[in-house]
């Protein structure tokens, strides 16, 4: 009735909407969407969201999924998922029920069930910052491998000689990609790795400053800090402070994120900014393309452009 089918009479249509209107009718939007063929239902599903208290949304992410859907017709919405809830319900289950047209989905881990269920799904999936390896799904991130090589060659051109990388989860597979550029960094220098030079915090503040502890106890050479997170780099920034342990001067350290918090600590903080917002509208617009029947043999692997940001805690004077 309210979807102007063209079956309905003018007249029932007028009586119709003057009885509603009396009644104070509201027309239910997510019903309207169920019974729209036309409206293309866009899911930013984010995983594990709480199961870390450094694990935050990112505003950025989620605005440029927002601005690209609604720019293009497309309904937006969010949810939340767990590894618990992956195993209750199934991601078909999931998005039937919620009449999902396309999803694009952070945070998911390769042991998640979801991540073995979007394979054989006929929902298009686009995931943040995670390449499964199928031509079928899409990935956008930033060259993690290289941006890290970058980040890394900061230090290393600023002379530091014991770097050491506070990792995130040792099999997560954007801990992986970073671990190889922080390496390939260290081969271009002609540095070999030792037995402390990778050190994993599972992305936990807590946990990388108890490492940097243990670590600089045992090995004082360490006169650089390549953080996985600017999270944990944050964490490790207060803790030198805390030590006296100056920054840069004693040890340079650089994160990864940008996160706006970093720019107002003392030394400011260098980073990578990963640009989440161009994330996120690229996520959309390759789904809407997977949404509209992209070819098979089209790629779905997207790079976004990343920046090295360095500010003080590497900023190195040339008399040292």
């Amino acid at each position: 009735m309210f979807n102007n089918y063209p079956d309905i009479s003018q007249k029932t249509r007028e009586r119709v909407i003057t009885i509603a209107q009396k009644m104070g009718y509201v027309p239910n939007v997510a019903a309207r969407t169920l019974s729209s063929k036309s409206m293309q239902v866009v899911a930013l599903i984010l995983s594990d969201l709480l199961s870390s208290k450094e694990n935050s949304i990112s505003m950025e992410m989620m605005s440029g999924v927002y601005r690209y859907a609604d720019d293009h017709g497309m309904q937006f919405v969010l949810y939340l998922t767990t590894t618990k809830q992956q195993h209750e319900k199934s991601f078909d289950q999931f998005c039937q029920e919620r009449n999902i047209t396309g999803a694009i989905i952070q945070g998911l881990k390769t042991t998640d069930p979801y991540f073995e269920e979007i394979a054989k799904s006929s929902v298009p999936v686009v995931l943040v910052d995670l390449d499964r390896g199928d031509p079928s799904i899409g990935t956008v991130s930033i060259d993690n491998v290289q941006a890290e090589n970058e980040a890394t060659q900061v230090l290393l051109r600023n002379g530091v000689q014991d770097p050491v990388m506070i990792n995130g989860s040792i099999n997560a597979q954007v801990s992986i990609q970073r671990e190889a550029g922080f390496k390939l960094a260290l081969s271009s220098f002609g540095r070999t790795p030792k037995d402390y030079t990778v050190q994993y915090a599972n992305f936990d503040q807590e946990i990388a400053v108890a490492k940097v502890q243990r670590l600089l106890r045992e090995h004082p050479s360490v006169d650089g800090l390549v953080c996985a997170s600017d999270s944990m780099a944050i964490a490790i920034l207060e803790y030198l402070r805390k030590q006296k342990i100056r920054v840069p001067e004693d040890i340079q350290l650089i994160g990864f994120d940008d996160l706006i918090i970093g720019q107002y600590m003392t030394p400011t903080l260098s980073s990578v900014e990963q640009h989440m917002e161009l994330i996120g509208q690229q996520s959309c617009h390759l789904l809407n393309k997977m949404m509209r029947g992209m070819k098979k043999s089209e790629p779905k692997r997207i790079f976004v452009p990343y920046e090295i940001m360095e500010r003080d805690s590497t900023a190195i004077s040339k008399e040292n």
